[in-house]
C-alpha cells in the first residue's frame, strides 16, 4: 500500500511540474514555470547527501544502472525543489530530480520525494527536455 501511495504521488508531482504554472516571480526572472522552489548552496548539498545515503536511492539507482542500462548524471546534477508551499502539498515535501542519461544520450529523470522526513522513490523515469531553462 505505502509502494502505491508513493508511485500515485510521484505521478501526481511529475504532472504538477509541467502542467501546472510556477510562482509568477519565478516566471518573470525565468522561462521555467514548475512549481515549488529551488533548493541551492549548502542547504542544497545537505538534501542531496541525505538522498545519496538512502536506501530508496541506492536501490533505485542500481535497478536503473544495472538492470535498465542508464548512467548516471551525477549528484551535481540533481535538483531539489521544496514544495512545501504548493498548494495541495504538506508542508514538508521535498522534491529531487536526479539525472540519468540513456543508451541513446538522452537525459532522464527519476523523482524522489521526501516526504515529512521518510525518502521514496516514484517509480518511474521520463524524458528531461534539454531546453527547460532550470538555471534559477
Amino acid at each position: 500500500m505505502k509502494r502505491l501511495v508513493s508511485i500515485v504521488c510521484g505521478c501526481l508531482v511529475l504532472l504538477m511540474m509541467f502542467v501546472v504554472p510556477g510562482n509568477a516571480v519565478l516566471a518573470e526572472e525565468n522561462d521555467c514555470q514548475c512549481p515549488g522552489t529551488v533548493i541551492t548552496g549548502a542547504e542544497r548539498n545537505k538534501l542531496v547527501a541525505d538522498l545519496l545515503k538512502s536506501d530508496e536511492f541506492k536501490a533505485a539507482k542500481k535497478q536503473l544502472m544495472k538492470e535498465e542500462g542508464y548512467t548516471w548524471a551525477g549528484a551535481g546534477a540533481i535538483e531539489v525543489r521544496d514544495f512545501g508551499e504548493v498548494e495541495g502539498y504538506p508542508a514538508a515535501v521535498l522534491v529531487y530530480q536526479v539525472v540519468f542519461v540513456d543508451q541513446d544520450g538522452s537525459l532522464q529523470g527519476a523523482a524522489f520525494f521526501n516526504i515529512m522526513g521518510e525518502m521514496q522513490y516514484s517509480g518511474e523515469v521520463f524524458p528531461i527536455d534539454e531546453d527547460h531553462d532550470h538555471e534559477h
